[in-house]
C-alpha cells in the first residue's frame, strides 16, 4: 500500500509541475525597448512581402519609432515574449536567450535564420519591408512568434 502512495504522490507532484510551467508560459509577455545588450549583429532583409501567418496572441505596439529604432524579445520558459510584435519598417528586432538551453529564430518563410543563441547570447534582425512575419525555433518547434511590420 506505501508503495501505491509513493507512485501517487510522484504523479501529484509531476501534474502540480506541469500547471506551475503552464502558468509561467502564460504569463510572461514582456517588451524591452531601453535593455543592455552584450552583443547583436545587424542583418539587412533579405525577406518579401510573401510571409503572412495568422496569430491568436494580441500584438504588442512598439510606437515612436525612427529608422533606427531597436526593440527586444526575450526567449524564456520556452516561449518568445512578446509572441506578438508590431513595428515600423527600419526597425532592429533583438531576441535575447534567458533560458538554459540553446534556441534558434528561424523565418518560417524568408527573414531571420538565426544560428544556435546559447544562454545570455543575442540575435538581432532589421525588418525593412512591410509584412507579417512568423518565425520559431526550429529546435522547439512549438515555440513560434510573429513580427507585424508596418
Amino acid at each position: 500500500m506505501s508503495k501505491i502512495l509513493k507512485v501517487l504522490g510522484v504523479l501529484v507532484v509531476i501534474v502540480l509541475l506541469g500547471i506551475a510551467f503552464s502558468f509561467l508560459m502564460r504569463s510572461s509577455n514582456n517588451v524591452y525597448t531601453n535593455s543592455t545588450v552584450s552583443s547583436s549583429t545587424d542583418v539587412a532583409s533579405t525577406s518579401t512581402d510573401k510571409t503572412v501567418t495568422t496569430t491568436t496572441a494580441k500584438p504588442k505596439t512598439v510606437s515612436s519609432q525612427t529608422s533606427t529604432s531597436r526593440v527586444y524579445v526575450d526567449i524564456t520558459n520556452f516561449a518568445f515574449s512578446p509572441k506578438a510584435l508590431t513595428i515600423k519598417a527600419g526597425t532592429t528586432v533583438t531576441w535575447t536567450n534567458r533560458d538554459s538551453v540553446i534556441h534558434t529564430i528561424t523565418a518560417d518563410n524568408g527573414g531571420p535564420a538565426s544560428p544556435n543563441i546559447g544562454k545570455g547570447q543575442t540575435y538581432s534582425f532589421k525588418y525593412t519591408k512591410a509584412g507579417i512575419y512568423g518565425y520559431h525555433c526550429s529546435i522547439h518547434k512549438t515555440m513560434t512568434g510573429t513580427i507585424i511590420v508596418q
